[in-house]
């Protein structure tokens, strides 16, 4: 399947790899002197090349000038020698990632991997500012794949799922001005597809998510809670590309049911805090304090504006809610 991103973008696409739990690689042209993608500061046009499996994102590739794999990551990070991690790549065994076997190793702990994956993914975000460009989708069915070269020396080990990726990269957005004619009409209603979020959503996407539960357009709950109709729109888009609702005509709304043993959970799951998990990770590891790591790559990967909710409250609120079910 290939395609120009002006008529299949990359939120698009991304969906459509996460409904199919596709594995395979997503390759990606950027033209030529592209003067919004900020992927570094010696921009040099380059081929990326974005691999998933059974749906998640394992990596990211970037084939150019300025050519940065998982070996020199780890090497402009300080962490280990050129020498040490030449060496461990080298008698890396087959098939294996990378970043699984340094932490068999022990030469590499867990965070530290998580932020080389954050490294990874803040390149993924960057191209999301494309609005043209050519692409190449590449699904692998189980037999091609075994002849097929994954990309083991740029593996981390981590992954992450393409749906929760288009809602990381869409929250950071810069320009808009690509997606104007995909947001979700104004007189439209949303519907949800799922009876709980899969990620945290941030205070706006739950009060998006919350209307996909009443018969009221996308105008109606942006005059109600007095919030710019555009925001609330971006909002409803970067749902949909999360596979979490659906955009529909009001008069077709039907309110989905929601099981009982979910109803208690559901309402923890929209606590107002959009830093996963891994992030989280990331924000205690001092690592992330690195002069080599730039102020525009922190603010990606911690996402400071956005609140952490303690993991043992929110486990006793969990206990709690499942007592009283």
């Amino acid at each position: 399947m290939t395609g120009s991103l002006e008529t299949f973008s990359l939120p698009e696409l991304f969906r459509l790899i996460d409904s199919g739990a596709k594995t395979g690689q997503l390759i990606i042209q950027p033209p030529l002197n592209h003067p919004t993608l900020d992927l570094n500061h010696n921009y040099q046009p380059s081929t990326y090349h974005l691999w998933f499996h059974k749906g998640r994102l394992i990596t990211t590739v970037n084939h150019g000038l300025n050519h940065e794999c998982l070996v020199s990551l780890i090497k402009n990070s300080g962490w280990l020698s050129s020498r040490v991690i030449e060496k461990l790549a080298e008698v890396c065994p087959g098939e294996v990632p990378l970043g699984n076997y340094l932490s068999k190793m022990k030469v590499l702990e867990t965070e530290k991997l998580t932020l080389l994956f954050q490294l990874q993914l803040h390149q993924v975000y960057q191209l999301f500012n494309l609005n043209s460009g050519q692409f190449q989708l590449e699904v692998y069915s189980p037999e091609k794949l075994t002849s097929v070269s994954m990309p083991w020396m740029d593996m981390t080990g981590i992954s992450m799922q393409a749906s929760q990726v288009n809602l990381l990269a869409l929250r950071i957005m810069r320009n808009w001005s690509s997606f104007a004619h995909k947001l979700p009409e104004k007189n439209s209603a949303l519907q949800q597809l799922i009876h709980q979020p899969k990620f945290p959503l941030t205070a706006l996407e739950q009060e998006v998510w919350q209307m996909a539960l009443s018969n009221i357009s996308l105008e109606q709950l942006a005059k109600s809670k007095n919030i710019s109709l555009l925001e609330i729109r971006k909002a409803a888009f970067c749902l949909m590309m999360a596979r979490l609702v659906e955009e529909i005509p009001l008069a077709n709304f039907q309110p989905i049911t929601r099981p009982e043993s979910a109803r208690g959970v559901a309402t923890l799951a929209l606590a107002d805090t959009s830093i996963s998990k891994l992030a989280i990770a990331v924000q205690n590891n001092p690592e992330i304090n690195s002069p080599t790591i730039s102020p525009t790559v922190k603010r990606a990967i911690l996402s400071p504006e956005q609140p952490i909710v303690s993991q043992t409250l929110l486990n006793k609120l969990v206990n709690f809610l499942r007592s009283k079910l």
